[in-house]
C-alpha cells in the first residue's frame, strides 16, 4: 500500500514541478521500487508530459544506475 501511495504521490508531484526539478521525485521512487519500475514509470511520465520526454528518462537513467551503489553505502554505514 505504502508503494502505491508513494507512487501517485511523486506522480502528481512531477506533473506539478517544472521541468528543471522534474527529477526531484525520482530520488523519492528510488527509495521504493527497483531501478527497473523507476525507469518504467520515468518513460511512462516522459510520455505523458510531451516534449519534454529526455530529461527525466536520462535523470531516471542516472538514478537508476546509482540505486545499487547508494543502497550498498547506506547498507555499509548503518550496519
Amino acid at each position: 500500500m505504502m508503494r502505491l501511495l508513494s507512487f501517485f504521490a511523486c506522480s502528481i508531484l512531477l506533473l506539478w514541478l517544472p521541468v528543471s526539478f522534474a527529477w526531484l521525485p525520482l530520488l523519492v521512487y528510488a527509495l521504493f521500487y527497483t531501478p527497473i519500475e523507476l525507469l518504467v514509470v520515468a518513460i511512462l511520465l516522459d510520455w505523458y508530459l510531451g516534449p519534454t520526454w529526455p530529461v527525466l528518462t536520462i535523470s531516471a537513467l542516472a538514478v537508476a544506475l546509482s540505486i545499487p551503489l547508494l543502497r550498498s553505502r547506506l547498507m555499509f554505514y548503518t550496519t
